[in-house]
Formats: structure tokens, C-alpha cells, sequence
């Protein structure tokens, strides 16, 4: 999977899975493990989207059947910001 070195120099991989609107909890577990197996590694979410467990759990039985090593995931967690005026 080809990826984009930011000013950082952390590696991103240019793909990733989106998971906004993912409301099957079963067919999004299916989604993340299978995007595994296909090769990616970065995997988009936020706490509003409300699917953060199933995306865990997918992630972690990855990990723990030695699908892919923890480190070299790119999780993309977004945080909402409130402004109070």
C-alpha cells in the first residue's frame, strides 16, 4: 500500500477505510477485518460516528490472530470541537 510521508515524517498510508454511516455492526466488523487482509492499515473513525467498539474489537482479533502487527496501523480518530460563544 503506497503511502504519503508528512511534514513529520510519519508515513500515511494514501488509502483508507472510511467508516462514517456504518450502522451494521456485523457487516462493519466484516469491513475492517477484510480491509485488513486486503492490505490496509489506516482505518478512519470518530467518536460520533458511534462504531468505535466494533472497530476495536475487529482491530484486536487482527492483532491477536497475527493478521497484522499492532504498529503498523494508522487509526484516524477525529474529535468533535464545541466553541462556546
Amino acid at each position: 500500500m503506497k503511502t504519503y510521508k508528512l511534514n513529520s515524517g510519519y508515513e500515511m498510508p494514501l488509502f483508507g477505510l472510511g467508516t462514517w454511516k456504518s450502522e451494521q455492526e456485523q457487516e462493519l466488523y466484516k469491513a475492517v477485518r477484510e480491509a485488513i487482509n486486503i492490505g490496509y492499515r489506516h482505518i478512519d473513525c470518530a467518536k460520533i460516528y458511534g462504531n468505535e467498539n466494533i472497530i476495536g474489537k475487529a482491530l484486536n482479533d487482527a492483532f491477536n490472530a497475527n493478521e497484522v502487527k499492532r504498529e503498523s496501523t494508522k487509526n484516524v480518530l477525529k474529535k468533535t470541537l464545541r466553541l462556546s460563544l
